[in-house]
C-alpha cells in the first residue's frame, strides 16, 4: 500500500484532515482523535498506547516554542504549551495492518506558585511556647504569629485597634471596661473562641505559679486574692454573655488597657482542666501550641534550635498573604551577617550587629535599617544618701560635663538620643524644652560644682553591668575630669550589680537601662515608690502620693496633675543623670514587607536612620501579620 501523510496543521482542522484520508483508505486504518482547545498552560498526554504497529514506527512530534519535541509510541510525552503557540501532531504511516485508536488529550496544568516563606532569626535561645510564661522576646513574637489579644497597639493609628475585640468601651467614672468578642473567631482547632476562655485565662494569669508576673493584672476587683491564694478567681472578671466580658476594677484608672490587655488569651477546652502540677510540662506548650491567630504551629518547637508556623487559613481577618515563617537560633553576628547577605533570612528579631554590619546593609539596596523609638533611657542615678552628691546643682554640673551626642556617636552607633528627664510623654512634661537643658558646658560645670561647695578630692564610684562598654566609660572619666570630677568604675555581672543595686542599696552611683515610656506608672512603681525595693532611695510619702494619684486617674487630663509634678521635680533635682535613650535599630530584607517598618525611608548613613513612633510602648511586630508579605525578587 502506498504510504500516505496525514498532517494536521492547524488542532481545529486536524478532524477534518485525518478524516478525509480515511475516506481515501483502507477501512482498516483507525482515525486519531485529538481534542483541540488549548488553554494558557496544558500537558500533551497519550492515554492509550499504540500496541499493533507492522512495519513503521507511529512518532509525533511537537513544535514547542521553537523546538521539535518526538516521542516514541509507548512514551507519554508531558508539554507546557504557552498560549500563543500551536500544538501540531504529525503522523506518518507506511504500511498498517491494524492500529488501535489512539487519543492525544489536552488538558490543564496549574503551575505551582512559589511558596512565601518569611524567614526571622532570634538571638536568644528559648525552649518553651508557653503563653503564660514570658522570657524573652521570642516568645512576644510567638503570640504575636500564634495567639489574639483582646485589641493591640497600634503603632499607624496610634491607638488602640481591635483584635478579638471587635469594640470595647469604658465605664464613665472607669470602674470597668467591657469587651465585645468576634463572633465566629475560632481556635486552630475549629473551636469557637468564646467569653469562657477570656474569663479562664484572665483568672490562670492570675495564678503565680503559672504566671510568674500577675501582678498588673492587679487593678482588676479581686485579683489580688487569687494572686496572694486566698481565691481561685477574681470577681472582677465578669462573663456578660458568650461574647461579652466586663472586667471591673479595684479602683477608677486609666491604666488597664496597658496594664492588661496584652495578655494572649489561650484555648479553655485545651489547658482548662490540666492540673497546676501538670501545666508547665504540657505538651501543648512545645508540640501542640493552638492559638487563634493568624499563624499556626506548623513545624514542632525545637528547644534551642527553632521553629515554624504557617498560615490559618480560617484567621478572622483573613488568610495571611505569606505561606509560612520560619524562626531560626543564630546566636554570633558574624554567622547572622553572613545568613543576610547570602538571603537566607529576611531579618533579625534583636539587631546586635557591629557598626561595620550596619554600615554595609545601609549601602546595599537589598536592605533597610529602620528605627523604632525606643522606652530605654541609659542613665546614671546617684544613691539618694550618697552626700557628695545631695546637692542637685552637683549633679546638674554632671551633665553639663558630658558631651553627650559625641558619647553616643563614638560608643554607641550613634544610635540615641540625649533626654534629661525619663517623663517622654507631652501630656505631662515639656519634653522637647527640658531635654535641651543640660547641654555640654564645661564652664557651666564648674561653676555649677563651686557654688554647690564641691569637694573636688571625692572619687565617685561607679557600679555598672555593661562589661563590654570599657570605652565608653573610660571617656567619660575623661570628660569629668575637666571640670574635676573625679570617677571610677566597675563592672559587674548582672547578678552582682542587680544584688548591689536592689537588694543591699549598696552603691554610690550606678550607671544601669532604666526605663523612660510613654506611660511612667510603671517604672516609678519599680525604681521610686516606697511599696518598691528602690534601689536609689529616693521615695518619700510626698512622692509615693503623687505615684498613686497618677495610676487612679481617670483620664489622661486628671493624671497628667500628678505626674507634671513629679516630672517638674526630676528636671531639676536630677535623681536620673540620662546619657540618651536608645532607640531599636531593625533590620531588614526589602523583599519582606511589613506594614510599620515599610513607612520608613530607605536610610543612607546612621545620622539618616528614621525614627519610628510607637504608641504606649508600641509592639509593631504584632500590626496585622496577616498582612506581611513578601516582594518578588527583582529580576
Amino acid at each position: 500500500m502506498p504510504s500516505r501523510l496525514v498532517k494536521g496543521i492547524w488542532l481545529g482542522l486536524v478532524l477534518t484532515a485525518l478524516s478525509a484520508v480515511a475516506l481515501a483508505c483502507s477501512t482498516e486504518t483507525e482515525i486519531v482523535e485529538v481534542i483541540k482547545e488549548v488553554p494558557v498552560e496544558v500537558q500533551v498526554v497519550k492515554e492509550v498506547p499504540v500496541e499493533k504497529i507492522v512495519t513503521q514506527e507511529v512518532v509525533k512530534t511537537v513544535e514547542v516554542a521553537g523546538e521539535t519535541v518526538v516521542v516514541q509510541k509507548d512514551v507519554p510525552v508531558y508539554v507546557t504549551v504557552p498560549k500563543d503557540r500551536i500544538v501540531e501532531v504529525v503522523k506518518e504511516v507506511k504500511e498498517i495492518v491494524e492500529v488501535e485508536k489512539e487519543v492525544i488529550k489536552v488538558v490543564e496544568v496549574e503551575r505551582a506558585r512559589e511558596e512565601k516563606v518569611l524567614k526571622l532569626r532570634y538571638k536568644e535561645a528559648i525552649n518553651h511556647l508557653n503563653p503564660f510564661r514570658s522570657t524573652s522576646r521570642p516568645h512576644g513574637w510567638a503570640w504575636n504569629l500564634m495567639y489574639s489579644q483582646l485589641i493591640f497597639k497600634d503603632d499607624i493609628a496610634g491607638q488602640w485597634s481591635p483584635d478579638l475585640a471587635e469594640r470595647w468601651e469604658a465605664a464613665e467614672d472607669a470602674t470597668s471596661y467591657t469587651f465585645y468578642l468576634r463572633k465566629g473567631a475560632k481556635w486552630h482547632d475549629g473551636v469557637e473562641v468564646t467569653a469562657d476562655d477570656v474569663v479562664w485565662t484572665y483568672n490562670t494569669a492570675l495564678n503565680p505559679a503559672i504566671n510568674p508576673r500577675p501582678q498588673p493584672l492587679a487593678l482588676i476587683k479581686g485579683a489580688q486574692a487569687v494572686i496572694d491564694g486566698t481565691a481561685t478567681t477574681a470577681e472582677g472578671i465578669v462573663k456578660v454573655d458568650d461574647y461579652t466580658v466586663r472586667f471591673d476594677q479595684e479602683f477608677a484608672n486609666a491604666l488597664f488597657y496597658d496594664k492588661c490587655c496584652s495578655l494572649v488569651i489561650a484555648p479553655k477546652h485545651i489547658l482548662g482542666d490540666v492540673a497546676e502540677a501538670d501545666f508547665e510540662a504540657h505538651p501543648f506548650h512545645t508540640s501542640a501550641s493552638i492559638g487563634s491567630g493568624p499563624f499556626m504551629l506548623d513545624t514542632a518547637f525545637v528547644a534551642d534550635v527553632g521553629w515554624g508556623v504557617k498560615a490559618n487559613p480560617d484567621y478572622f481577618l483573613g488568610a495571611p498573604l505569606l505561606d509560612r515563617v520560619t524562626f531560626e537560633f543564630i546566636e554570633p553576628r558574624d554567622a547572622l551577617f553572613v545568613a543576610m547577605q547570602r538571603g537566607e533570612i529576611h531579618g533579625s528579631t534583636y539587631p546586635t550587629l557591629t557598626s561595620e554590619m550596619y554600615q554595609a546593609l545601609i549601602a546595599d539596596p537589598r536592605f533597610n535599617v529602620i528605627g523604632i523609638q525606643g522606652s530605654i533611657m541609659r542613665s546614671f542615678m546617684f544613691h539618694n544618701e550618697f552626700e557628695p552628691a545631695a546637692d542637685f546643682r552637683v549633679r546638674q554640673a554632671f551633665l553639663h560635663a558630658l558631651d553627650r551626642r559625641a558619647l553616643i556617636d563614638a560608643f554607641w552607633q550613634g544610635n540615641g538620643t540625649p533626654i534629661n528627664t525619663p517623663f517622654q510623654n507631652p501630656a505631662w512634661c515639656d519634653c522637647a524644652e527640658w531635654d535641651a537643658r543640660y547641654e555640654y558646658n564645661p564652664d557651666k560645670a564648674k561653676e555649677l560644682l563651686d557654688a554647690a561647695g564641691y569637694d573636688y578630692d571625692t572619687v565617685i564610684h561607679n557600679k555598672t553591668y555593661y562589661v563590654d562598654r570599657g570605652d565608653f566609660f573610660a571617656a567619660i572619666q575623661q570628660m569629668l575630669a575637666v571640670v574635676g570630677i573625679k570617677m571610677e568604675t566597675v563592672l559587674q555581672q548582672g547578678p552582682a550589680w542587680v544584688e548591689d543595686y536592689y537588694n543591699k542599696s549598696d552603691f554610690e552611683l550606678v550607671f544601669a537601662g532604666f526605663g523612660a515610656p510613654s506611660d511612667p506608672s510603671g517604672w516609678l512603681d519599680s525604681q521610686m515608690s516606697t511599696a518598691a525595693q528602690n534601689g536609689g532611695r529616693y521615695g518619700n510619702e510626698e512622692l509615693e502620693a503623687l505615684i498613686q494619684a497618677g495610676k487612679k486617674g481617670r483620664t489622661v487630663a486628671e493624671r497628667a496633675v500628678p505626674y507634671r509634678a513629679i516630672a517638674e521635680d526630676f528636671i531639676d533635682r536630677m535623681p536620673f543623670l540620662p546619657v540618651f535613650r536608645q532607640n531599636e535599630w531593625w533590620f531588614k530584607n526589602n523583599r519582606w514587607y511589613q506594614p510599620v517598618l515599610d513607612q520608613a525611608g530607605a536610610a543612607t548613613s546612621f545620622a539618616t536612620i528614621e525614627i519610628l513612633p510607637v504608641f504606649q510602648g508600641g509592639a509593631w511586630n504584632k500590626y496585622h501579620p496577616e498582612q506581611w508579605d513578601l516582594k518578588p525578587i527583582a529580576q
